[in-house]
């Protein structure tokens, strides 16, 4: 003979446990956002032009890797 377990009503504090995610996630959501934009995505364009000539108005153009290389050796003054 097996006993049956009948489940009762979900109590308040267990069905709050969503929505106080979703409020937490709405809450450090735009910090989440300003990071990624403007500290990661900075970065990254940063460390994709550093080895080019680009001044940031024109396009970036990949020349031959020995120019590329050239924007990191010290120049004689």
């Amino acid at each position: 003979m097996t006993s049956r377990i009948e489940a009762g009503p979900v109590p308040v504090a267990a069905r709050r446990g969503g929505r106080r995610a979703l409020v937490g996630w709405l809450f450090i959501g735009p910090v989440i956002f300003g990071v990624i934009a403007f500290q990661f995505v900075p970065v990254m364009v940063s460390l994709y032009a550093s080895p080019t000539d680009w001044t940031g108005l024109s396009s970036i153009a990949f020349g031959l890797v020995l120019a590329l290389l050239c924007n990191f050796v010290p120049r004689s003054t």
